[in-house]
């Protein structure tokens, strides 16, 4: 199974490489941002198809095309093109990714990055590798030295996560970090030692399926926002460096019982633009 998930995920990201600065959003899902492009569909094909063929089986749940058998024992997660903005926009951060499942737990885990032909592949035990070398998490210890990876999404959750770095870094406790739209991209450099740490909300099981375990592989330490081993399904990811992730959680973690009074508090400072304040009061009950 190995050398499958390879072949095919080359294939995937390939195909979508081809069609890097030559094609444009075909439509858009959820909001304007939230878009599709036919090296999405290209790429979606050649991995269901390619399953389905040689494991007739098994199930597929694809960020493109829904749930296939999800109840089967083996259950392939798909996200055939992640960065599908940057892509559109002819930004080159985006990747391929699949993992297999067997129940609650991850077996196998692959991204590819077809720009840069990089593959990170990972089996349970087994430690991770980067184009069939291993690959081992940063030994970076102290925060100030430090240099991760947050989320942007436009949710009181994320931007609260944004605020609390920015508070940090306000204390003199500086690290660098930025968004790069693409946690395909943000795993393989985090799993490879290039930076230190990864803090993502909101994303999809697609999301959340290679990368944790990838990063898990590789020497991190991952959890939930919590401090609680990472659990596929969950939607909350820290993982860093063994030495920092005690750090990581100090700073981004706030306590999840919201007061009126508290809502009132964060709601009058100056975190968010006035036109999304009434937004975020409606949402923060139920996101948060």
């Amino acid at each position: 199974m190995e050398q499958f998930i390879k072949t095919i995920i080359k294939q995937a990201g390939n195909a979508v490489k081809e069609r890097f600065g030559k094609i444009g959003v075909k439509y858009a899902k959820t909001h304007s941002h939230d878009v599709v492009t036919e090296a999405d569909l290209a790429a979606n094909a050649i991995l269901v198809n390619a399953i389905q063929k040689r494991y007739p089986s098994h199930g597929i749940i694809s960020e493109e095309t829904g749930e296939y058998q999800k109840d089967a024992e083996y259950v392939w997660i798909l996200d055939p093109l992640d960065g599908t903005n940057n892509f559109a926009r002819h930004i080159p951060l985006f990747g391929a990714m699949a993992a297999v499942a067997r129940g609650k737990h991850v077996l196998y885990g692959a991204i590819y990055d077809p720009i840069h032909n990089e593959l990170v592949f990972a089996r349970t035990g087994n430690g991770a590798f980067l184009n069939n070398q291993k690959i081992h998490c940063s030994k970076t210890k102290i925060w100030g030295e430090s240099s991760g990876f947050t989320s942007c999404w436009m949710k009181p959750k994320t931007m609260r996560v944004n605020r609390r770095l920015l508070e940090s870094n306000a204390k003199n406790q500086w690290s660098l970090y930025r968004a790069l739209w693409s946690i395909a991209i943000e795993t393989i450099y985090v799993a490879s030692g290039r930076c230190d740490w990864l803090i993502s909300t909101s994303g999809g099981l697609w999301d959340y399926a290679a990368p944790p375990f990838i990063l898990k592989e590789a020497g991190c330490t991952v959890t939930n926002f919590q401090g609680e081993p990472w659990q596929l399904e969950q939607k909350d990811l820290v993982a860093s460096t063994p030495l920092l992730h005690s750090k990581t959680l100090e700073i981004i973690q706030f306590d999840r019982i919201y007061t009126q009074e508290k809502i009132d508090q964060f709601l009058r400072n100056d975190v968010l633009p006035a036109e999304l304040k009434k937004q975020v009061a409606v949402k923060l009950d139920t996101e948060i």
